[in-house]
């Protein structure tokens, strides 16, 4: 599992204040950088937790039906409680696309 590095800025929802600190696309690019993400099926997810920040494994699921992710973590303040794409839907597009572009380079 990845670690967060000493004094490395990771986005986190501030209950206080009310507010996101940080961006979405630096912790997409963390989670892809620490190879937390496991496919778990052709439309399933598995977002592992960043050690030193948090323990909530999060499910990334595609809809083919209504073509659209779903954030199934229940503490997952973006996608569920303001209806917004989270860090974890934007990990998993960037994970495809990274994955697509090595294939492509293969042939």
């Amino acid at each position: 599992m990845g670690l967060v590095e000493e004094g490395e800025p990771i986005i986190f929802y501030d209950t206080y204040l009310e507010l996101f600190r940080g961006t979405r696309i630096e912790k997409a690019r963390k989670i892809n950088r620490l190879k937390l993400i496991e496919e778990i099926s052709r439309y399933e997810w598995r977002i592992k937790p960043i050690l030193g920040y948090n323990e909530t494994s999060y499910k990334v699921v595609w809809d083919p039906v209504r073509q659209r992710y779903y954030c199934d973590g229940k503490n997952c303040v973006r996608n569920n409680r303001k209806g917004q794409v989270c860090a974890h839907i934007i990990a998993v597009n960037l994970f495809l696309k990274i994955r697509r572009d090595k294939r492509k380079r293969c042939w």
